[in-house]
């Protein structure tokens, strides 16, 4: 009896102590929190720590009094990004966690105030007194909107909301502030960024915020901090505080110096790739050194061409990227529209002699140019391939050839009345990345080739995407609140300056892919089985009785001629078909009947597109996915009738894949893995080809509901204004 008592007890406490993941777990399962939250806190604590105090205090073990700073972070953090999701957790394993009490104890050491943050500079003095090296930074500054509003906090018993620089005024004479403007520090040779100070403002002039930077740098000099840059968006006030600062870009002078210091000037590439493509979308025309046309036209072309064969030729563009002007701040349609992929893919069209890509050289050069320029000023290590990798000697020479001709390039693109695009009103985007190239190779030179402090230069540690986060962060506190109050930004920083770890919740980039089972050399199974289980689909629809005119029209397909474009496109699809199969494959006579000889595709888009990761296919995979394509081409014109189709196609090409010679090599290996093999080609292309025409369709019918919602809404509001409606 008491062995059973005792084993009782160990179930009940495993229960109760559950590990670390489940925590997770159950906490992603009631819906408290996302994917990118739960992979957050699974960085700032793991077992050792949370199941120490569970297991001590469930025993009756005496704890320690003081926290681990695992513990500490965790419970910050996870407080942070929800208090609900904290008291459950607490509740749950047995009160391990601090009291919510105890948390506020910690936040009221830190003062957060408007100004510079006293806490934020001791923290960079101890980082500076323990670091081996000097400590090189990055000072970015930018403004966050704001609810215009006069806010009690009971706490400090103070009115927030009107504009404080951190000085001791009368602030009721002061207007209210509508943003605030925050300067952060990214570590160039660690990992860490660190938030020194914010304003609350309505509008600061170039003089003004020169004075802000001019007191940031001498604070963090004071603590042993080394400044070496200052990056920023564009507006003309910042162009202002260079030049107050000393720089002087008429001249191509980008730097300035405080105490002994050379400090390099940036503007945010990202801001600077959406203003270029704001002013190519606008402009429409543009025209080189060498009197080539720079047409938007041509991006429109090849975007309706897309859409009309439903065939991307390996880019991402859509309509979105075409019509922007509501999602002007996104930087990915600005980088995925000015690409590598999209200056292949023209260049492709001009090569098939479409028409309407006759004279697109001009473009093509343009999208590569402004493409390898970005890639260079947004690289991170010297790890990656071509121009993402960052700057050290091995590069230098290339990309300081890189950039002096793109430099050149800039500066002579002209409007068709003649004027000088750097000249004209919307300058911005194309002096701003004139500035960057600039300023990197002399960032280069001086940390890299004179103090010799790094081996080589990540200038995606210069950029502004730190401060963003940082700002997304702040407006996920309430909910993903674009416009906090004054309170509320000042609580979500003083949380956020205490070790809470968090990051922009859109960061999540984990898809599921679905594995199929295909291809095994095992001799005791059955053929036959092989072939139903594989084929066995509950989407598929029963073939009716009399299938006459299906036939009639697949045969009609199968020898009509695919468009030029169409077939460069499938034979790139084959490719990705090919790589995938030869990865499932047990069989490696049928893995090496998958890939074919890399000199029978000169001319094709694989060989433009590849970079050393692609694989050419076979002929007869080429020749399976041209014909399905043929008979895909009328299964999608009948939109209402399409799931009808998916088995017809199937069982119609299985049962006159005899016509044609495909795979006759695995006859002698084994009959039934042709069969399996061309079986297997089939499904592949035809769930991604489902799956791109379903994703379609569904962007329509959510447009149609919220159009729907829409009228819905506007409607209610006219009844309500006018009853005889």
């Amino acid at each position: 009896m008491k062995i059973k008592r005792l084993n009782e007890k160990v179930k009940r406490q495993s229960k109760k102590i559950a590990d670390f993941k489940t925590l997770i777990k159950d906490l992603k399962a009631k819906k408290f929190m996302n994917d990118e939250y739960a992979s957050v806190l699974e960085q700032c604590a793991g077992p050792k720590y949370f199941l120490k105090r569970q297991i001590a205090k469930s025993v009756g073990l005496p704890m320690e009094k003081q926290y681990s700073e695992e513990i500490r972070k965790f419970a910050l953090t996870l407080h942070f990004l929800s208090p609900k999701a904290y008291n459950f957790v607490r509740r749950t394993y047995n009160t391990c966690l601090p009291h919510p009490r105890t948390l506020c104890k910690w936040y009221q050491n830190v003062n957060a105030e408007p100004g510079f943050c006293t806490e934020a500079f001791n923290a960079l003095k101890l980082k500076a007194q323990t670091s081996e090296m000097p400590v090189l930074c990055a000072l970015v500054l930018d403004e966050m909107a704001i609810r215009k509003s006069l806010c009690w906090d009971p706490q400090t018993k103070t009115y927030y909301g009107r504009v404080n620089v951190g000085t001791e005024c009368d602030m009721d004479s002061l207007e209210e502030a509508n943003e605030c403007l925050v300067l952060l520090l990214t570590c160039i040779n660690g990992s860490w960024k660190l938030p020194v100070g914010y304003f609350f403002i309505t509008s600061l002039s170039g003089e003004q915020k020169a004075a802000l930077v001019k007191i940031c740098i001498q604070k963090c000099e004071e603590v042993g901090i080394k400044v070496v840059s200052l990056t920023c968006d564009g507006p003309a006030a910042n162009f202002s505080m260079f030049s107050e600062l000393g720089c002087n870009f008429n001249s191509n002078d980008t730097t300035f110096t405080h105490s002994n210091s050379i400090i390099h000037a940036f503007i945010d590439p990202c801001h600077a790739i959406k203003l270029l493509r704001n002013a190519f979308g606008e402009l429409r025309v543009f025209y080189d050194i060498s009197g080539r046309k720079i047409d938007y036209t041509y991006l429109e072309h090849l975007q309706n061409l897309q859409e009309a064969a439903g065939l991307h030729m390996a880019t991402k563009l859509t309509k979105a990227h075409i019509i922007y002007h509501k999602q002007k701040m996104k930087v990915r349609l600005a980088t995925q529209l000015l690409s590598d992929s999209v200056a292949d893919a023209l260049e492709h069209c001009l090569e098939l002699k479409i028409e309407e890509f006759q004279g697109c050289e001009g473009t093509i050069n343009f999208l590569r140019l402004i493409n390898s320029v970005f890639d260079v000023l947004n690289s991170r290590s010297i790890r990656p391939p071509g121009w993402k990798k960052a700057i050290f000697s091995g590069n230098i020479g290339l990309v300081e050839a890189l950039f002096e001709g793109a430099i050149a390039y800039l500066q002579n693109l002209t409007l068709p009345s003649g004027q000088k695009l750097v000249d004209s009103r919307r300058k911005t985007g194309f002096r701003g990345l004139i500035l960057d190239m600039i300023s990197a190779i002399k960032l280069y030179k001086y940390l890299v080739e004179d103090i010799k402090l790094l081996q080589y230069l990540p200038l995606y540690k210069v950029s502004q995407d730190h401060l963003e986060l940082f700002f997304s962060a702040i407006r996920a506190r309430g909910g993903f609140n674009n416009n906090p109050n004054a309170v509320q930004f000042r609580a979500a920083f003083k949380r956020l300056l205490i070790r809470a770890e968090i990051r922009d919740a859109g960061l999540g980039n984990c898809i599921p892919l679905e594995q199929i089972n295909i291809l095994t050399c095992s001799s005791k199974t059955d053929p036959i089985t092989t072939i139903n289980e594989l084929t066995e689909r509950n989407s598929f629809v029963e073939l009716p009785e009399d299938d006459s005119e299906l036939y009639d029209e697949f045969i009609n397909c199968m020898y009509n001629s695919l468009p030029n474009y169409s077939e460069s496109v499938v034979t790139y699809i084959a490719g990705f078909i090919a790589r995938k199969l030869a990865r499932s494959l047990k069989c490696d006579i049928c893995a090496i009947l998958l890939f074919g000889n890399p000199n029978n595709y000169k001319q094709s888009l694989i060989t433009k597109k590849n970079k050393g990761g692609l694989v050419y296919p076979s002929k007869d995979v080429t020749s399976v996915l041209i014909k399905v394509e043929k008979i895909l081409k009328g299964v999608f014109d009948k939109p209402l009738q399409s799931e009808k189709y998916y088995l017809h196609v199937f069982t119609f090409f299985m049962e006159h894949f005899d016509e044609v010679s495909i795979f006759k090599s695995t006859c002698e290996h084994d009959t039934n893995h042709r069969l399996l093999l061309i079986k297997s080609i089939l499904k592949t292309y035809m769930d991604l080809r489902y799956k791109y025409y379903g994703k379609k369709k569904q962007k329509k019918f959510l447009f149609v509901i919220i159009l729907t919602k829409s009228y819905y809404f506007a409607m209610s509001n006219c009844v309500l204004l006018n009853p005889k409606i």
